[in-house]
This record gives C-alpha cells, structure tokens and sequence, in this order.
C-alpha cells in the first residue's frame, strides 16, 4: 500500500517497505545507523513486546534520503502511539532542510487526524539547532535526550589501545595476563545463562537497559549476534553480547559476577571485542548507552574505553 501524498512536504513520499533485502541494502549506505533501526531489531521488538512494526522508505524525488522503523503501540479506542527510536536513519549527509522536510513528512503522516500520535528520539545531537528542527517539524521535547559513547573503530589497535583510560588499561593488562579464558559463541546456553544472571543484575541494581529475552530474540533475527563469555575453570564469570549492524555494533548486554570483576574480566572482553568487531570491517561501536546517575559504575567502566560521548537532543511529541 502507497502512503498518501503529504501537502506539507510535497516533494517528499514514503512508501511502505516489507522486503529486509531492500531495506538492508539501503541501511547499509548509512554512515553510522543504530540498532534500534536494524531490520533484525525491528523483528525481535515484534516477537518480545507484541507490537507491530512499520518500516518505511523516505523518498524525495524518487531518491531514497531516509529510513524509518517504528512501532504502533495501542492506546484507547482505535488511537495508538507511533514510537520512533534513534530514527530516522539518514541515507549520507543530510543537510538542514533535508532533515526538516523528512521530520515535517513522518508528522504528518502519524498525525492525530489519522489516529497516531507520534512520539520520536530523532537521531540528531543535543543543542538549539536540533530542537529549533523539531520544533519545525511541529514536534515539542519532552524528555531530555539520550547518552552513548561511539567508538571509532578505523584507527589502528594501537592507536585505540592508546586512548584506553589509564586505570582502564592497567586492569586490561592485569587480566589480559590471569587465567581467563574467552569463549566465542552465537547463542545457546551460554546466553541463556549470561541473560538469566543479567537480568537479575539489572533488576537488583534498578537500571534501565534491555532485558535478556531481547537478547535472546535477537540471537533468532539474525546470525549478526556475538557471545563473548569469560570463564574460570567451568564457571561462568563474565559476558558480553555484541550485535552488528551493518557499519555499526552495539554492546547490547554485560554482565560480571564478583569473580569477573576480580579478575578484570570485562576488560578482557570489551577488548576482544573490539579486536573481533574491527577484524570484521565494522566501523563503529555503540557501548550501549550511559546513565551517570543511575548507574554510574557503568558510565564510567564504558568512559574508561575512550570513545566519544554523544547524547541525543531527546524525547519529541
């Protein structure tokens, strides 16, 4: 089915998209996407929360500019929430009027006058340019913007192992030189296992961050899923689960037992992972967002790696 012509942005379309070849092909030209616009993510969110998910391709003279994954939410009668997360995905250097003519096309499509209220974290820094934008686009903020840190995986390792915090660095070579032994996996009971102890680990300390059942639904959407677990002798002491996405790769889950971190165990495997991430080609890594104030252990172990922090400009209505 064709979306309806928009009279705000005339020059602008978008069509409905269900094949993940397409929309994979076009994901892939992006310069750094998120996971949550992933194609394998969008089919993990449908399986875990229930919610379906609509995807579509912004076009401006019949040229792809954009890509947009969101879900509908439910609300009263036949009203719903259109939830869109770290979109839309901009297909190369969207310029000013570009973004607020996409951003002013994706409102009036889930307008209310259809039923859909559309609520947006735009994929755009924090600052006056990206508010005044929304605002443009008819959109008011609501919640202060999202953090994460990106790492650039393009530099050579020694470069990277370089810019390591120095107490960051002193724990890796402690653990690099115990007794730890790294697994390397997809999925299966050692995820089961790593999901299980993080969830409870999240739940105790009361932290915002996905559970471990997306993880595991993740495992089934695509084979573009990494388990890194730490062991000593046949206990599990530490993990980690990476998810790539086409230039990009998030540090979905971790966890680290009171062993692990003895024994600096996290260390050893964000830096496996890196080594494995940037042997893959991938460009980017996303350490998975960064709370300083309800986790702040957290914000600073994922701070220790170097990477810049970049938080997003928030929460629009």
């Amino acid at each position: 089915m064709k979306a309806a012509a928009i009279p705000i942005a005339s020059s602008y379309r978008l069509d409905p998209v269900d094949d993940p070849a397409r929309w994979q092909a076009l994901f892939a030209s992006a310069p750094r996407p998120a996971l949550e616009q992933d194609w394998a993510f969008g089919e993990a969110m449908a399986t875990t929360e229930k919610v379906p998910v609509e995807r579509l391709i912004v076009l401006r003279d019949a040229a792809p500019v954009a890509l947009v994954q969101a879900f509908r939410r439910r609300l009263i009668g036949k009203f719903s929430l259109i939830r869109l997360v770290r979109g839309p995905v901009w297909l190369g250097e969207a310029d000013e009027t570009e973004r607020a003519g996409v951003l002013r096309a994706l409102r009036w499509h889930w307008r209310p006058g259809r039923g859909t209220l559309l609520s947006c974290v735009p994929e755009l820094p924090v600052g006056a340019d990206s508010d005044g934008l929304m605002r443009t686009a008819g959109m008011r903020r609501m919640v202060t913007g999202y953090s994460t840190i990106w790492v650039d995986l393009s530099v050579e390792l020694d470069v990277l192992r370089a810019r390591l915090d120095g107490k960051w660095r002193n724990a890796l070579v402690k653990g690099e030189a115990g007794d730890i032994r790294v697994e390397t996996s997809h999925g299966g009971d050692v995820l089961h296992d790593l999901a299980a102890r993080y969830d409870a680990f999240r739940k105790t300390r009361r932290f915002v961050g996905p559970d471990g059942k997306l993880a595991r639904a993740l495992v089934r959407a695509t084979k573009d899923v990494t388990v890194l677990s730490a062991h000593e002798g046949r206990q599990l002491i530490a993990g980690a689960v990476l998810v790539r996405h086409r230039c990009s790769a998030t540090y979905f889950v971790g966890w680290s037992g009171d062993t692990g971190r003895s024994v600096n165990a996290q260390n050893v495997l964000l830096w496996r992972a890196i080594l494995t991430l940037k042997k893959d080609g991938v460009r980017w890594f996303d350490l998975g967002g960064i709370d300083a104030v309800h986790a702040p252990g957290i914000a600073r172990f994922k701070l220790g790696l170097g990477g810049d922090v970049t938080t997003l400009a928030g929460s629009y209505l």
